[in-house]
């Protein structure tokens, strides 16, 4: 029995090796002349060469490359900072009006649609 069950996992182990390499044949014959599938076999040569993915630099407003986690979280905060900085504005009244628009829409009550303590009106339905 012993024997038998060897034999089986002899021929369970090379069919894996046979598809495994049928498998990586066909992924090179794909590679052939196109772009996107060679960037495919770059990326697999990579995974099984098992080298990390080179970390890009950040540029900083210079133009100098860091890459330090340090850097690369102030460049990440001072371009938030200056995406999220409210735009320059030469005329105050509008943005008067504009605010006292909001603060008007936001006090004035809600009025509710339909009348949630009363049951529902069978016969629109």
């Amino acid at each position: 029995m012993k024997t038998r069950l060897n034999a089986l996992a002899a021929k369970i182990s090379d069919a894996l090796e046979t598809v495994a390499d049928e498998s990586w044949h066909s992924a090179i014959e794909r590679a052939g002349d196109n772009w996107s599938a060679l960037a495919d076999m770059h990326r697999l040569c990579r995974q099984l060469s098992g080298k990390p993915s080179p970390i890009r630099p950040l540029m900083v407003s210079d133009g100098t490359p860091r890459y330090g986690a340090e850097n690369r979280v102030e460049i990440f905060a001072d371009h938030l900072e200056k995406q999220f900085t409210p735009n320059p504005t030469a005329d105050v009244q509008h943005v008067e009006t504009i605010e006292q628009h909001v603060k008007n829409y936001f006090e004035s009550p809600i009025v509710p649609t339909e009348d949630v303590c009363s049951p529902p009106d069978k016969s629109k339905g």
